[in-house]
């Protein structure tokens, strides 16, 4: 378990820090361009960015970055085991193969993607700001991160780490039950892999649409009288 645990710290975390910089980046980008067609309201970047970043745009490319690295590398794995009967010789041997293959993957994933996505969500905040920064230039850093902390909460904050962690654990879930019913040798690996990356996007943004629905649809969260 602790293998897996720092098997994925150490070659997932990139993928999903590279990810989550661009879509920071880009999200600044549209925040300032869009706002700016209003008449002057492109001051207010730092609380699209702070509402952008952390609720939606950020899960949602950690989901995806989950789904392609550790979702289908967990098919490829487990799939290639199957096929050339390591989890037949692992039965054998009296080891139970669910437990020692699928579940000491999962708690593995539990105790490292929290940290992952933290990490993630700051990276795309700091890309937000280098592109208001140095791409941009208009907005000054007073304004920017005055209105940025004015949005950003720790209810959010949890929410969003809800988020991030459901639709990886989801993700690895749908990786490992395809990975492990693999048959049909090679040929039936790639269509393993094909399914669950298709599932796992599908099922990231399905998801992400009722967690939003659930923690901001009733009450917005936002610093606004009403």
């Amino acid at each position: 378990m602790w293998w897996y645990a720092a098997f994925l710290a150490v070659f997932s975390t990139p993928v999903a820090l590279v990810m989550t910089y661009f879509s920071g980046s880009e999200c600044s980008v549209e925040a300032y361009y869009s706002l700016h067609q209003l008449g002057g309201a492109e001051s207010l970047a730092g609380v699209f960015n702070a509402l952008c970043d952390m609720r939606e745009i950020t899960p949602l490319f950690f989901g995806f970055a989950i789904g392609a690295k550790v979702g289908c590398g967990l098919v490829a794995e487990l799939g290639t085991m199957r096929i050339n009967e390591e989890i037949d010789a692992l039965e054998t041997m009296g080891v139970p193969s669910v437990p020692f293959l699928v579940t000491t993957r999962m708690v593995a994933a539990l105790l490292v993607l929290p940290l992952m996505y933290v990490l993630a969500l700051a990276t795309s905040f700091f890309a937000s700001w280098v592109v208001q920064h140095f791409q941009i230039g208009l907005v000054s850093n007073g304004v920017y991160f005055s209105y940025f902390w004015r949005f950003t909460n720790l209810t959010d904050f949890g929410y969003s780490v809800i988020k991030a962690v459901v639709f990886a654990f989801l993700v690895i879930c749908v990786g490992v039950y395809y990975g492990y019913h693999v048959t049909g040798g090679a040929v039936g690996i790639g269509r393993a892999v094909a399914k669950t990356m298709a599932v796992s996007l599908v099922l990231t943004v399905v998801v992400n649409a009722i967690l939003t629905q659930i923690f901001w649809g009733q009450n917005p969260n936002l610093p606004i009288p009403s």
